[in-house]
């Protein structure tokens, strides 16, 4: 292949790309703003003088208009005045619609009417000398969790990077809505993509934990990968099935019978696998408050939600050809969830 067919994420690199997007973006937004602002100058300008021609006249006497250029002049410039004021109030309101939310608690509405509860953190960095803007990282945390998880390491990213975290709720978790549809993957990656859009999120560093890795692989399928700038997957392997050609699934929940266990011990009683289900995951003991929290963020959960949305997830089998993006995928050789990392994530 010349190099004239390879992508440009392979001539310039992801960094260089993500600067030209961002640079051609910035003079793109520039641009409209200037062609707003003329447009409600020109046509303003355009109507009151009309509107003054009309009651006074002027229309039917054009030598008078010459004579009182002055005043004629005064018009115009109070049209454009109150033109450019008119337009600048609009893009001041459309500014607060869309602008980033402030840090703290916030949600947005999916496009099939969902509310995914999210927070939002924004520290100073320790990076004194940064040139390039910082890209946004969005937290996606993983089956029967939720943006609580993210508690002891929100902040820390935000400072250390010094830009703008996100961790979302996922829908049939923590504080979103927990609707009677939508338990599919891809239905989730169509949440992260609303949740991009309406915050206007652009080129985030995505990590997801678990469930959030399978997201951002079905995202990948549906949207391709022109809107992340880089992805972190953590303790998920591409398939947790096991196949004849493939055998790095899950450690708990790889095939029907080990599905099927699963399911019935959430009909058992959430109280009970609540508890459980930390301590299957986790390879070391932590402490008592945490294991309190990650418990109680899993009472929030409907079993049966939980049970048909592990169905889809669990025998999915997502491919990763298509990943032009820089990414890092993260070996947890003691992880009780996944087998043998560090061969599963050299064989994708």
């Amino acid at each position: 292949m010349s190099a004239g067919a390879l992508p440009p994420e392979f001539i310039l690199g992801p960094a260089a790309l993500s600067f030209i997007r961002f640079s051609l973006g910035s003079l793109s937004a520039c641009v409209s703003r200037l062609a707003g602002i003329s447009l409600y100058c020109i046509l303003f300008t355009a109507l009151l003088f009309r509107v003054v021609c009309i009651n006074t006249e002027l229309w039917r006497k054009p030598k008078e208009i010459m004579e009182n250029a002055a005043k004629v002049g005064t018009v115009a410039v109070i049209a454009a005045g109150v033109g450019l004021g008119l337009y600048l109030l609009h893009l001041k309101k459309q500014r607060s619609a869309s602008a980033p939310p402030v840090p703290g608690e916030a949600h947005i509405t999916t496009n099939d009417g969902i509310r995914l509860q999210y927070e939002c953190t924004r520290l100073a960095g320790t990076a004194a000398n940064r040139r390039s803007p910082v890209p946004p990282v969005v937290l996606i945390h993983g089956w029967s969790g939720s943006c609580r998880y993210f508690d002891s390491t929100i902040d820390a990213i935000a400072a250390r990077t010094g830009g703008t975290v996100y961790a979302y709720d996922l829908r049939f978790h923590g504080r979103s809505d927990k609707p009677s549809w939508g338990f599919h993957v891809h239905r989730l990656a169509a949440d992260l993509h609303d949740f991009l859009t309406e915050l206007q999120i652009q080129q985030p560093v995505v990590v997801g934990t678990s469930l959030g890795c399978a997201i951002i692989w079905a995202f990948i399928e549906l949207y391709g990968d022109d809107m992340l700038h880089k992805c972190v997957f953590v303790d998920q392997a591409p398939s947790q099935w096991i196949f004849s050609d493939w055998s790095f699934g899950s450690k708990g929940i790889y095939d029907p019978a080990s599905l099927a266990k699963i399911q019935g011990a959430l009909f058992a009683g959430m109280d009970s696998f609540a508890q459980g289900n930390a301590e299957c995951c986790l390879s070391h003991t932590l402490p008592g408050p945490l294991m309190e929290l990650l418990a109680q963020e899993t009472l929030r959960c409907d079993p049966e939600h939980l049970a048909r949305l592990m169905a889809d997830h669990a025998c999915a089998r997502h491919a990763s050809s298509n990943l032009l993006v820089a990414i890092f995928i993260v070996h947890l050789m003691a992880s009780d969830c996944i087998r043998s990392h560090r061969i599963a994530s050299e064989s994708i």
